[in-house]
C-alpha cells in the first residue's frame, strides 16, 4: 500500500459508442503527497470536447491508503462473521451506514462470501422478517438496510445481473418501438396517455411473467424464503406476501432498472422512451404483481442450488479481507466516537480481537432494543 514518490492516479472520460468505448480526455493526478496520509481529496479537472462547444467537468476523488495484510491476517475476521449463522452481521445492522458505505458493505459481503451468499440473504431475511413489528407490516423492507442493500446487490451480481440485463433489454427495446410508432401522433388527450400507460406496464409485467422460467435459482430461491418468512409472521394475512414482494423486488429494483436504462439501451432510445419506462416504473402496484408472483412459485427450479452455509476462507483474497475489515472500522469510528474500536492504529489490536469488541457492544445496543 506504500506509495512510490512516481505513483499517480489517471482519471479517464468515456462514453460509448457502438459498443466501443471512447475517451474525451484524461486527467493524471500525482499521488506521491500522499506519502504517510490515510485519506485525501482530490480536485482534477476534465475538458469535454465537441463539435460546437466546450466544457470543463471537475471531478471529487476520494484516496484512501490502506495497509493489506496476508491474507490469513483476515481469516479469523471473516470466521467470525459467518459464526453462528452470521449473527455478527445481525448485529452490525445497529450500526448507522450512510447510504455509500452501506453500499459498499453489501457488494464486499457478496464479494467475500459468495459461495454462501444465498445463506446470507436468507439469514438476514429472517432476522428482519422476525424482529419487526407485528402490527406495522406495511412498512417492511421499507427502510434502507444491510439486508435491502446486499438483496438489491445479489440482484446486480452474476448470474442474476445477466439475466436482468437481458430480460430489461428486450423490455426496452419493445417499449422504444412502441413510442417510435406512436410519437407522430400529436393528439393524445389525457384519457388516452393514461390509457397508454397501461398498455405499456401490461406489455412489461407480461415479458417479466414470460422470463420467469429462465430466472436463475438464486432469485426463485430467495423470493420463496421471503414469501414463506411472511406467511409464518402473519399467517392471516394473505395480501401480505404480494406487498412484501412489490417492496423488495419492484421498488427497489425492477422500478430502479426501469426508470434507468443501461447505457447499451440508452444509445438506440427514442427520446421520449425514458419518460415512458418512468411511467410505468411509477404506475406499478401491489395488485399488479400477482402474476409475477404465481409464476414464481409454480415454476420449477432449474438445477440443485446446494446451499452452503459457511464459508471456505482459504481462497480469501487479501485486498477483499482489508476492504471489509477497513469498511467496518472507519464506519464505527465514523458514528460511535464511544465505540471500543478505535485502535491507534490498524496494528495495535488483532483484526479478531477489534470485532469480538465491537460485537459484545452491538450485542448491548440490541438487548437495550429488545
Amino acid at each position: 500500500s506504500n506509495i512510490s514518490k512516481s505513483s499517480e492516479l489517471k482519471v479517464k472520460l468515456c462514453y460509448s459508442k457502438n459498443k466501443k468505448s471512447c475517451e474525451l480526455d484524461a486527467a493524471t493526478v500525482p499521488l506521491s503527497e500522499l506519502d504517510n496520509m490515510t485519506f485525501k481529496t482530490l480536485y482534477p479537472t476534465l475538458n469535454i470536447k465537441g463539435q460546437n462547444n466546450q466544457a470543463r467537468l471537475k471531478l471529487e476523488l476520494y484516496y484512501r491508503d490502506h495497509a493489506v495484510l496476508q491474507s490469513a491476517y483476515y481469516h479469523d475476521l471473516v470466521n467470525q462473521l459467518q459464526k453462528d449463522n452470521f449473527r455478527a452481521i445481525k448485529l452490525l445492522r445497529h450500526i448507522h451506514w450512510n447510504q455509500d458505505s452501506r453500499e459498499t458493505f453489501a457488494n464486499v459481503l457478496l464479494t467475500v462470501y459468495d459461495k454462501t451468499k444465498v445463506h446470507l440473504i436468507k439469514e438476514l431475511i429472517s432476522e428482519d422478517i422476525a424482529r419487526h413489528p407485528e402490527n406495522d407490516k406495511g412498512s417492511l423492507f421499507r427502510d434502507n438496510t444491510i439486508t435491502t442493500a446486499l438483496m438489491v446487490a445479489i440482484l446486480n451480481a452474476p448470474p442474476c445481473g445477466i439475466y436482468w440485463d437481458n430480460v430489461f433489454s428486450g423490455i426496452v427495446a419493445d417499449m422504444n418501438m412502441r413510442v417510435k410508432a406512436r410519437s407522430e401522433n400529436t393528439n393524445l388527450d389525457e384519457e388516452r396517455l393514461k390509457s397508454l400507460i397501461e398498455e405499456d406496464r401490461n406489455r412489461v409485467l407480461d415479458a417479466l411473467i414470460k422470463s420467469v422460467s429462465e430466472i436463475p435459482d438464486t432469485i426463485r430461491d430467495v423470493i420463496r424464503h421471503i414469501l414463506s418468512e411472511v406467511a409464518k409472521k402473519w399467517p392471516n394475512e394473505p395480501t401480505i406476501q404480494s406487498a412484501t414482494l412489490m417492496t423488495i423486488m419492484f421498488v427497489r429494483f425492477y422500478s430502479f432498472r426501469l426508470s434507468h436504462p443501461k447505457d447499451g439501451d440508452l444509445l438506440s432510445m427514442h427520446p421520449d422512451t425514458a419518460q415512458a419506462l418512468l411511467n410505468v416504473a411509477k404506475s406499478i402496484k401491489r395488485k399488479d404483481v400477482g402474476g409475477f408472483l404465481s409464476a414464481v412459485l409454480n415454476s420449477a427450479p432449474t438445477s440443485n442450488l446446494n446451499e452452503q452455509t459457511v464459508q471456505d476462507v482459504s481462497s480469501l483474497d487479501a485486498g477483499d479481507g482489508a476492504h471489509l475489515f477497513h469498511l467496518i472500522q472507519s464506519t464505527l469510528r465514523a458514528t460511535d466516537s464511544t465505540s471500543p474500536w478505535i485502535p491507534a492504529s490498524d496494528r495495535d489490536r488483532t483484526s479478531l480481537d477489534s470485532l469480538k469488541q465491537v460485537l459484545k457492544h452491538l450485542e448491548s445496543i440490541e438487548q437495550d432494543v429488545d
